[in-house]
């Protein structure tokens, strides 16, 4: 595929000011999908594709056991005022919870504010908050993530957390200036970073940090069993996840994605670590594809819509020479599950699992 721009993870037009070194590297990060990837033949050679698993033939849909977060703190204790450090480095107090809105691409922070107890009082989301408790819920956002000034101001928020992932900047220091609370937590999405979101998140509406302890304890209890669950069902497969927009915007996931953790779980074998990618996403050119070799790819659904279904997805450039192409091995799921890293990710586990090693999928 040519012509790659990164829709999803361009943070420079948003985030207006990151004082320390380590912010600037995180957002080089988010941003480093703009690179060009080239590689060589695949570890597997150019025929790749073994009959070695009977599963990884045809395609799946991952289906999610119940979409909507649970919420683990029924009633919250607050501490308000809560003065926090935002994460774009500016000292912000939240005196009033009563009014939230929360957003960025993955979704993980209005499922989160859920899981605290919170979520009665969300008057604002983006399509990612696609469950259906957030059904009623206003959008603030045009073109999924592209906050709308005069939706946001017309709700009246008291406070309003996002993350670099969403903008324009100009709409956030405009709330500010109005004397909204605007407060950034970090962009960084993970299996192992997701006590951090949830505790940034937390503190940000002035949650006791016992309430924020529970939420993280029985988050990460959901990701232990999720993972010995989906170990127990491997048959150790090559597997690449890949971001796809339309026909010419794909890219794989490597390194601060939160994909080569999420495989990992899955008990998977994580291509972009073992071809050595640097990026957290590397567009996915033929010879990347090819040097990655998967046996399945993991996909969004909507992305792969998009793209033309499973067969644009097998027809990538590179990928007829994949064992996952030539198999047509593509696992889909909701958009905004495969990225979320947040309460509730135990059960993506649980639905991307199935789909990889259930019964043989349909050809």
């Amino acid at each position: 595929m040519a012509g790659f721009t990164d829709p999803m993870m361009d943070a420079s037009s948003t985030h207006a000011r990151a004082p320390r070194s380590h912010r600037r590297v995180l957002i080089a990060l988010i941003t480093s999908a703009a690179l060009v990837f080239t590689g060589c033949a695949g570890p597997n050679g150019a025929n790749g594709g073994k009959d070695e698993f009977p599963n990884a033939k045809g395609s799946r849909h991952a289906v999610l056991k119940n979409n909507n977060p649970e919420v683990v703190v029924n009633t919250p204790t607050q501490h308000l005022p809560a003065k926090v450090k935002s994460w774009d480095g500016e000292e912000i107090t939240v005196t009033d919870t009563s009014r939230i809105i929360g957003i960025d691409r993955p979704g993980t922070i209005t499922r989160t504010i859920y899981a605290l107890g919170l979520g009665k009082n969300i008057i604002g989301r983006d399509k990612t908050a696609d469950f259906p408790m957030a059904k009623d819920i206003p959008l603030v956002t045009t073109k999924a993530h592209v906050l709308n000034a005069e939706k946001i101001i017309a709700a009246r928020p008291t406070v309003v957390i996002v993350d670099v992932t969403v903008g324009p900047s100009a709409v956030l220091r405009q709330l500010r200036a109005l004397g909204i609370p605007v407060v950034y937590i970090s962009p960084e999405r993970s299996l192992k970073g997701v006590g951090t979101t949830i505790v940034e998140i937390g503190e940000a509406l002035g949650v006791d940090r016992k309430d924020i302890d529970k939420v993280i304890d029985h988050t990460k209890k959901e990701i232990d069993d999720a993972t010995k669950r989906a170990h127990a069902m491997a048959d150790g497969r090559r597997i690449a996840v890949l971001v796809i927009r339309g026909t010419n915007v794909a890219f794989i996931g490597g390194p601060g994605s939160g994909a080569p953790g999420l495989v990992e779980a899955l008990g998977g074998v994580d291509v972009s670590k073992e071809i050595g990618l640097t990026a957290t996403f590397t567009p996915m050119t033929p010879e990347a594809m090819v040097k990655a070799a998967p046996d399945t790819v993991i996909v969004m659904s909507d992305g792969m819509k998009s793209a033309g279904g499973v067969d644009g997805v097998v027809s990538a450039p590179g990928m007829a020479q994949t064992p996952a192409g030539k198999n047509r091995s593509v696992v889909d799921i909701l958009d905004s599950a495969l990225f979320s890293f947040g309460p509730g990710v135990g059960l993506v586990i649980d639905a991307l699992a199935d789909a990889l090693y259930g019964k043989p999928a349909a050809q």
